[in-house]
């Protein structure tokens, strides 16, 4: 839980009359400022920890990785990538050690784009015919009421009329 900088304040006062006894500056916080929230023994802990690391008792900000966008890693993601236009991302980022964040986006700032193959049934000669078959079969049912409320259309069935 953060604490406001007035807060902060007031503990490290508690900590200095408390004698840097972190369970002591507890109480003498709970007694002194009862309206407000206590900060437990782990919190002095934790303040104090801090101040003797880093000689600041402000919170310390994370650092972000640093991104590993320079030009040898984009080289060698788009070199992967031509040499064999199948690999995934997560493949990728194994091979080179680079996050898949990194790589998918170095892969967009390339102008690389994600597909995947889709395999199509491909149309013969004799498909026309069974087609035309089809419609004039459907054109003579058309005419019964609710024929095709009850039919099933689906790439699975072949239908031999």
């Amino acid at each position: 839980m953060n604490f406001t900088q007035e807060e902060i304040i007031n503990m490290i006062y508690c900590l200095g009359e408390g004698e840097r006894n972190c369970l002591l500056a507890s109480h003498i916080y709970s007694q002194r400022y009862p309206n407000s929230r206590h900060p437990r023994k782990e919190a002095f802990e934790r303040l104090k920890e801090r101040f003797e690391r880093t000689g600041q008792v402000g919170y310390e900000k994370n650092e972000r990785a640093k991104r590993v966008l320079n030009k040898e890693n984009s080289m060698q993601v788009a070199l992967s990538v031509v040499e064999n236009p199948h690999v995934s991302t997560r493949d990728v980022s194994r091979d080179l050690g680079i996050s898949q964040t990194s790589v998918s986006r170095i892969l967009r700032k390339e102008k690389f784009h994600p597909f995947h193959v889709q395999v199509h049934q491909q149309l013969e000669p004799l498909d026309f015919g069974r087609r035309l078959d089809f419609c004039r079969w459907s054109l003579n049912k058309i005419e019964q009421p609710n024929f095709f409320s009850g039919v099933l259309f689906s790439p699975f069935i072949r239908m031999d009329w």
